[in-house]
């Protein structure tokens, strides 16, 4: 599940692989990512293989738009997508670290930008491990990392920002 910042709109992009049963995907859109509101809907396919499928939020808010998928089901039941965050109030790139604490040894890195390269450095500046980045969305395994407080270096293709991220040992 994209979303890519446009101008003037956001395009939402998702792919489903051999789905079956289910019904339709509720696009929700929130100012905070906290409270969220239906501002559309897609009929699923149900075809075997691959399934793609978009939807153009021409009426984005004037500053951060949080987007999320509610994949429903025949049966009632339903889930929901990764939440994709994109922001009008910036020229550069926008990265969000999350969870932060990081609970389960694992860090979600999102970015408006393409991501090349973190590099994590404990509280004396030293470098404790660096990983490979890729695109808009990145999820890093920091499991073997003691608890602490550390900054992450993220590098794209618009520059350099750093982050401060907490590690719990509950991984």
């Amino acid at each position: 599940f994209e979303a890519l910042k446009q101008t003037g709109k956001v395009l939402l992009q998702w792919m489903t692989d051999n789905e079956s049963d289910a019904s339709r995907f509720i696009v929700e859109r929130s100012p905070d990512g906290v409270a969220y509101s239906g501002i559309g809907s897609v009929m699923a396919l149900n075809h075997t293989g691959q399934n793609n499928y978009t939807f153009n939020d021409l009426q984005p808010f004037p500053v951060l738009n949080f987007y999320r998928l509610k994949m429903l089901n025949n049966d009632g039941s339903y889930r929901y997508s990764p939440v994709r965050k994109v922001n009008f109030g910036v020229a550069a790139d926008d990265i969000s670290v999350y969870p932060n604490p990081v609970t389960g040894g694992k860090l979600y890195i999102a970015s408006t930008g393409n991501c090349k390269t973190a590099i994590m450095y404990d509280a004396a500046g030293q470098e404790i491990r660096s990983f490979i980045l890729q695109g808009r969305n990145n999820i890093i395994d920091l499991s073997g990392i003691s608890k602490g407080i550390y900054q992450i270096k993220i590098v794209s293709d618009l520059g350099v920002q750093s982050r401060k991220v907490i590690v719990n040992a509950d991984r």
